[in-house]
């Protein structure tokens, strides 16, 4: 007998073929039961793997019909004893389930769990013969494909996985990334949030979304991988992740640049670690390949106010070396030098100021030439006076 014939155990299944040999059961008909009982368990470990196998036969049957039958997929299937419309609706049904059940692939298909992991490749497989069979055998005209019944739930999955990290930020990242050494005191609901005093709620959300990315790339990916051409799991997840993260992160920043409770160095290192971020991850999403980032346009405020203070730190620094030189009687550094080493230290300064716009790397060159103008700006020492 065919491997996917067989429903019980050895003295079970000798039962039922003989109940059905007496009685004239076709195998088709205790398919189509076998596979309407398993659908009312289809989230035990190892079911969906048996479904997915048993429901392709059940398309086979019906719809690779012979060159010379004259009966049609459809007609076969209206004259089943099992009958048209029940069947009909235990697969409308079961699909509906399994929508709900990917739109929270993270808790229902944990990574952490190979079995499930198993069951979630198989449970996209039933999706999948389900839109073929609706397509050959009910004859629908342009369902849902399967790609984008999967696209569609990850995505909703996507958006339940970002709100919670953002509403549990702390909490998780607490529990994920921090030793208990490392632990803070007592902290109240107010402080676990974004706050204006400070950016280091932006900084372990980051953290949590690359996690979240990675393990969609690194643990989902393997087996969300029916549709290469059309859905890829881990871009999905990086572009829903990011598109989010931007509306929020713009919003906060926005708040900041009317306030400024935080050291501008506070918003360039996040600036830094967001262009990290989308580097890594984001500059390869298919959506936002042709466009110029929109990151750098949020931290322009900052980064400008952080060279005004670096230029008030140079110009400090200026007279400081001056007045020294001055004292000193303006002693050459080397025999070789015209100048003193105050001016070898202040251009350092300077150079260091320069280094750090460089290394942003910002794509946006309206935005370097703000920046690059504001640094340009020259300031001289004339009768102890500083002019610009």
């Amino acid at each position: 007998m065919e491997g996917w014939k067989v429903y019980f155990d050895e003295t079970a299944q000798e039962i039922v073929d003989e109940f059905a040999m007496r009685y004239g059961i076709e195998s088709i008909y205790q398919a189509m039961t076998h596979f309407q009982c398993l659908a009312t368990k289809y989230m035990c470990v190892g079911v969906p793997a048996v479904m997915s196998t048993l429901f392709s036969n059940i398309n086979a049957f019906y719809a690779h019909t012979t060159a010379s039958a004259a009966v049609s997929a459809g007609d076969r299937f209206a004259a089943s004893n099992f009958g048209k419309q029940k069947f009909i609706d235990v697969l409308d049904t079961l699909h509906t389930e399994l929508r709900k059940d990917l739109q929270n692939y993270r808790a229902n298909f944990p990574s952490s769990n190979k079995a499930k992991l198993e069951d979630l490749k198989f449970t996209v497989d039933i999706l999948t013969n389900i839109v073929f069979f609706r397509m050959k055998v009910q004859e629908v005209v342009n369902p849902p494909r399967g790609a984008q019944v999967v696209r569609e739930c990850a995505s909703e999955c996507l958006r339940i996985t970002y709100k919670e990290l953002f509403d549990n930020c702390y909490d998780l990242y607490q529990r994920d990334f921090q030793s208990d050494e490392g632990k803070e005191g007592a902290v109240t609901q107010e402080m676990k949030g974004p706050r204006l005093d400070s950016l280091s709620f932006w900084d372990k959300l980051i953290t949590l979304i690359v996690a979240a990315i990675e393990e969609d790339k690194l643990s989902y990916a393997p087996v969300l991988n029916q549709f290469p051409n059309d859905f890829n799991i881990a871009l999905l997840s990086a572009e829903v992740m990011w598109t989010l993260f931007s509306i929020d992160m713009k919003n906060a920043l926005e708040d900041h640049a009317s306030i400024r409770r935080c050291k501008s160095a506070d918003y360039i290192n996040l600036h830094f670690k967001i262009k990290w971020l989308y580097q890594k991850f984001i500059i390869d999403v298919p959506i936002f390949k042709p466009q110029v980032p929109s990151y750098p346009s949020w931290f322009e405020p900052f980064v400008l106010q952080w060279l005004a203070e670096n230029d008030d730190i140079s110009l400090e620094y200026l007279r400081s070396a001056y007045e020294r030189d001055k004292k000193d009687g303006f002693l050459l550094n080397s025999e070789h030098a015209l100048f003193s080493s105050s001016v070898v230290d202040i251009f350092t300064q300077l150079n260091q100021c320069l280094d750090v716009i460089k290394k942003l790397e910002c794509p946006d060159p309206k935005i370097v030439g703000r920046y690059m103008t504001k640094f340009s700006k020259v300031h001289t020492w004339q009768d102890g006076v500083v002019r610009v």
